[in-house]
């Protein structure tokens, strides 16, 4: 049977050196684990030594042990990967950055969340580590805050940590966003810029920012020259922008009633002032900052004129904008829709005509935009990619009619513009119509001066043509077939009778025997094209026809000294040259050929029914009248064969004669070639002048003789 040993209690005799040594081990951390279970019994402990207050020396290779390589984005991708960085390891990582290479940072700041931003840049600017070093930019934010503590302190000790973040967006927000960060991370060759004026207009930032109007006057009151706050330095942003920035329409009000500009006096300045209040204002397109804005565009204009808008570009596009992503009144839109605005900013304005057309439909405005001249198909180059965005289009698609006739005109509430319509921008939106199969739609266009066929501005280098007839008989929309067939005048225009004739093979390849009808009642060619051209009606007998004299061979009158038997001969062999017709050369099929190819014996029908034939063009010339095309191929067999011998006689003589020119032409190049090598080689060796064949009596003998000349 198996036992335990007991232990034995602790009695405090006296032990031997290895048993006092394990129990003082023991009572050690036995103390130890008490002290920690009670806080107050607890021994104070020193101060531990954070990241800022360490040395440099040591603190960089702490940093550098996270680096993962050599380029910055490799130490922000260490941020992003290890979950234990705060932000103090962040700032001083995005120091480390700014210490290798500072434009590159300085990118990566613009392209970082605001807020992440705007902690990590004040963490920077208010850490102690950085308190000796003399950037201007750190300074600016850190006597600002000080001064906002201290006014704080004095009259409502609160939320100072708020306002020392408040002050850093409006700061670091205001540089990094303009792309003028470049005296950031290292002392400024311009000190002069920095000035107790920088931390005045600071803290006034800060006070627009927080609606707070008794630190605002509390500031501007102290500032040693208050008006110098409207102007922004290369820091600081002025007070108008922060104004506009937050909303503030009373206080730009105000402003503007005292002479303060809202846009760049100085030229010279705008590269430090990229963030004017107009874009300020319109940043985030805010509706609530409707009147801000108006009140901003409104003090661009004097006495009712804006003779220098063209310089105004940034704050008249932003505010296009602006009008154009938010529901902005009739008061705003007066002012853009201004003479001098619309003739500098045009194009843009027909941009911004899209909205109202679609989710913010606004007929009457719309009318009224466009009696002003707002023109909504801009003269910009455009694609595929930007033709959905147009306004025509947008409304084509809804099929709004409305909007349509306003847009092209036809209601005459403005002159319409045909021209523009022609060129490019009516491509799609007709095609569109006729997609859907919108009568309403394509009548409104073509009565605004649509083209039905031509050739759109050039897309990817090669233009694109179109044929909206056509585009209907392919998708078989009847409907629109015939609203369009309707507009053209095919016997009279020959931009009409192509459109026409160049979807009479898709209707009998598609099988629509209507539209074939239609096209054919409308005056279209089933004959196809040649050259000379067919005549007008067929002829009954060759000598018939006394405009055609001259296309068939003369008959010689027989001797009289022949034979009877003789001369029949020779009269049946000249009556069946003279029946020989003229030689056509086909350009174009004829439709029956389509109609056979196609399998489509419908068709064959009805076009026999109107007057084809089998084998053109000599079954067409020689059919009499009331002659079916089977007669007429009968009788005329042996002159259509004659004929067919005598075209494939003259093609072979032509390709020929074509062969021939192209071998003497290729045998002068040739000539030419060695006329001009051996004329340089004699330049070279002799020095002469070049010589001119044309002054030449013997032009062969004198490249040979000009050895003997010299």
């Amino acid at each position: 049977m198996l036992t335990t040993k007991k232990k034995r209690r602790a009695t405090g005799a006296p032990t031997t050196s290895k048993k006092a040594a394990k129990k003082a081990r023991t009572q050690s951390t036995t103390k130890r684990k008490c002290t920690c279970q009670n806080p107050a019994a607890a021994v104070a402990a020193p101060p531990r030594v954070g990241l800022m207050d360490m040395p440099p020396e040591l603190y960089q290779r702490i940093i550098h042990h996270f680096v993962l390589g050599s380029r910055n984005a490799d130490v922000m991708r260490a941020r992003g990967v290890s979950r234990i960085f705060d932000t103090e390891i962040q700032a001083e990582l995005l120091w480390t950055c700014a210490t290798r290479d500072e434009f590159e940072t300085q990118d990566m700041l613009k392209k970082a969340p605001s807020d992440w931003r705007t902690t990590i840049l004040s963490t920077m600017a208010m850490s102690r580590r950085n308190s000796g070093m003399q950037v201007p930019l750190l300074l600016v934010i850190r006597y600002t805050v000080r001064a906002i503590l201290d006014y704080k302190l004095a009259h409502s000790p609160a939320m100072e940590w708020f306002y020392s973040k408040t002050t850093c967006s409006v700061v670091f927000d205001h540089k990094w966003e303009t792309c003028t960060a470049a005296y950031a991370f290292r002392p400024s060759c311009r000190w002069n810029e920095f000035s107790a004026l920088d931390v005045f207009r600071a803290c006034a930032c800060v006070a627009v920012w927080t609606d707070d109007r008794v630190m605002l006057a509390h500031f501007v009151n102290r500032a040693p020259n208050p008006r110098a706050l409207n102007h922004a330095s290369l820091f600081v942003p002025s007070l108008q922008w922060a104004a506009a920035r937050t909303g503030d329409a009373r206080l730009l009000q105000d402003l503007h009633s005292v002479g303060v500009l809202f846009r760049h006096a100085d030229p010279a300045r705008v590269r430090y002032n990229h963030q004017s209040p107009m874009i300020a204002a319109c940043r985030g397109n805010r509706p609530e900052h409707r009147w801000a804005v108006l009140v901003i565009l409104a003090s661009l204009f004097e006495r009712g004129r804006c003779e220098n808008a063209h310089r105004l570009q940034a704050e008249f596009l932003r505010a296009i904008e602006y009008a154009r992503a938010t529901p902005a009144g009739r008061e705003l839109w007066g002012l853009l829709a201004h003479p001098d605005v619309v003739a500098a900013y045009s194009p843009h304005l027909g941009r911004a005509l899209f909205p109202l057309c679609t989710r913010r439909r606004d007929p009457d405005l719309v009318r009224y935009l466009l009696e002003r001249g707002v023109d909504p198909h801009w003269p910009d180059r455009v694609d595929e990619r930007h033709l959905c965005e147009m306004p025509l289009q947008a409304c084509v698609e809804a099929r709004d009619v409305e909007l349509v006739r306003i847009l092209l005109g036809v209601d005459k509430s403005h002159p319409a513009r045909t021209e523009m319509i022609a060129r490019e921008c009516q491509r799609v939106p007709l095609s569109t119509a006729v997609r859907n199969n919108d009568v309403a739609c394509i009548e409104a266009l073509l009565g605004g001066g649509a083209q039905v066929r031509g050739y759109t501005e050039p897309i990817a280098g090669q233009p694109t043509y179109f044929n909206a007839l056509h585009e209907a008989v392919q998708q078989q929309h009847i409907e629109a077939f015939r609203a369009i067939l309707s507009h053209l005048d095919v016997r009279t225009i020959e931009a009409d009778r192509l459109s026409a004739c160049e979807s009479l093979p898709t209707t009998i390849r598609v099988g629509n025997i209507e539209m074939l009808r239609l096209l054919v009642d409308a005056g279209c060619n089933i004959h196809g094209t040649w050259s000379p051209p067919l005549p007008v009606r067929p002829f009954t007998d060759a000598g018939d026809a006394d405009d055609n004299e001259d296309e068939y061979e003369e008959e010689q009158e027989p001797r009289p000294t022949r034979s009877q038997k003789q001369r029949q001969q020779k009269t049946e062999l000249r009556k069946t040259k003279m029946r020989i017709p003229r030689r056509y050369r086909n350009l174009e099929r004829p439709l029956i050929y389509h109609a056979r190819r196609a399998g489509n014996e419908e068709a064959v029908v009805f076009l026999l029914s109107r007057g084809a034939v089998w084998e053109y063009p000599y079954d067409y010339i020689l059919q009499k009248p009331g002659e079916s095309a089977d007669e007429v191929e009968e009788r005329v067999i042996k002159v259509g064969t004659a004929a067919l011998v005598r075209d494939r006689k003259a093609e072979r003589e032509e390709r020929a004669a074509e062969e021939k020119r192209a071998t003497r032409d290729k045998l002068e190049a040739k000539r030419a070639k060695e006329r001009t090598r051996t004329r340089a080689k004699r330049r070279k060796r002799w020095g002469e002048m070049e010589w001119d064949p044309g002054n030449s009596e013997d032009g062969g003998d004198a490249d040979n003789n000009d050895g003997m000349d010299g």
